[in-house]
């Protein structure tokens, strides 16, 4: 019998509102952070945390 023991977790923040001007600054402020992924569109960030 196999078990999956794996369980990462994942979490999740969003912003709008946000201008490019802020979200470039931010992710400068994340740079070096392993598992740390941050996405933009439109006015709206996203930060994604992994961890497993």
């Amino acid at each position: 019998m196999t078990q999956l023991l794996d369980k990462s977790t994942e979490q999740r923040f969003t912003q709008t509102g946000v201008s490019w001007e802020s979200f470039k600054a931010i992710q400068s402020g994340f740079a070096g952070s392993p598992g740390v992924r941050l996405f933009y569109f439109e006015g709206e960030l996203e930060i994604l945390s992994t961890s497993g």
